[in-house]
């Protein structure tokens, strides 16, 4: 007898039976072409996140987006999710839970919080506690005795690490940070908040993650950018502040990279610059007193974090034999940025090299 009358049609079938064959057996090309030729199926699937979550992790392997994001829009952004790390997938919802509630523990604890290596006696902030489930094994990044990545060499298949003090993620496979999709989701991190009386905020924590993915991705340099100064005291606490080692710092300082009006006349400028800008010390060096950022970085730096004075190219004297060398050392500086960005941007790593 059959199950089904001999004129019954796909649209007769319960929806979760339809979602299940449509999932299965179609390509996201082939729904497409389904909901533009049956009203029906339109209606049901066209607007359905969930048909979409599930064919783009058909399609790529990937079951997460950016918080808001359109997941239809996501299944046909093929330069998009490729640029998105797969392992991610591997790691539930469970284990993230699992992992900030250890957090907790490690916060609310009065001992510190050491590598898993028994000879190896380094603690926070640059360590790394694995995401597979039931392994945490927790070890030291490359900036001290590199357990943590040693970890991922003995058991290749436990990928992904997170950062103790920061839960920012990073995978040892596609060798980059794993974003804001590294963190906890805001409801995750309110439910363990709320479980506990400590007065470490998980959420807040979320608040400056997303603030270092942004500024990680910023300072992007093309030909022909106008470049300004910045001091290089301030550029070592940010970088720590990038990777994660300490809480974003103090304002930004370039009253070192200044020459002092009255050592004026010893680079033949007793007047100053007509425009009446300070004039840029001319004994500094690229990479060792100051770094270079584009117009766009500096204003950003200056609005969050405040400080001063302005100096770009326009603070040095374009005639003075005095500040040639500089000049020159400033091109090649220049030039190595735009360079990294280039190569970069070629391979689609949002990463600040080998961090972990």
């Amino acid at each position: 007898m059959p199950l089904m009358p001999k004129d019954a049609q796909i649209t007769d079938l319960p929806p979760e039976i339809i979602f299940g064959l449509t999932v299965s057996y179609l390509s996201h090309t082939d729904v497409v072409r389904l909901i533009q030729t049956c009203r029906f199926l339109r209606h049901s699937l066209n607007d359905s996140d969930a048909l979409w979550a599930a064919m783009t992790y058909k399609r790529f392997g990937v079951n997460y987006i950016e918080e808001g994001g359109d997941w239809k829009r996501a299944c046909f952004d093929v330069a998009k999710m490729k640029k998105l790390c797969p392992h991610l997938s591997e790691i539930g919802a469970r284990v993230k839970r699992e992992r900030l509630e250890q957090y907790r523990t490690y916060c609310e604890s009065v001992k510190p919080i050491k590598c898993s290596d028994k000879y190896c006696d380094n603690t926070a902030p640059d360590l790394w506690m694995c995401m597979t489930k039931e392994c945490s094994s927790i070890g030291c990044g490359r900036t001290k005795a590199k357990h943590g990545l040693y970890h991922y060499e003995s058991v290749p298949s436990h990928r992904i690490a997170i950062k103790i003090n920061t839960l920012e993620m990073w995978c040892y496979v596609c060798n980059k940070w794993l974003g804001q999709k590294g963190t906890s989701h805001t409801a995750e991190c309110e439910r363990v908040d709320q479980a506990s009386n400590s007065g470490n905020s998980l959420q807040e924590l979320a608040k400056f993650n997303e603030k270092r993915h942004k500024e990680r991705n910023m300072n992007q340099v093309k030909e022909g950018d106008k470049m300004y100064f910045v001091a290089d005291a301030f550029l070592e606490e940010w970088t720590q502040f990038l990777l994660g080692n300490k809480m974003p710092g103090s304002s930004v300082d370039n009253s070192s990279l200044i020459l002092p009006p009255n050592h004026w006349d010893l680079v033949g400028l007793p007047a100053g610059l007509d425009n009446g800008l300070p004039l840029v010390h001319p004994g500094i060096v690229p990479f060792h007193n100051f770094g270079l950022v584009s117009e766009a970085t500096w204003n950003y730096l200056v609005e969050e974090y405040g400080g001063g004075p302005t100096l770009s190219e326009a603070n040095i004297p374009l005639n003075s034999v005095m500040y040639e060398p500089l000049l020159r050392m400033m091109e090649i500086a220049k030039q190595r940025i735009i360079d990294f960005y280039k190569h970069d941007g070629d391979n689609g790593d949002e990463s600040e090299g080998d961090i972990e």
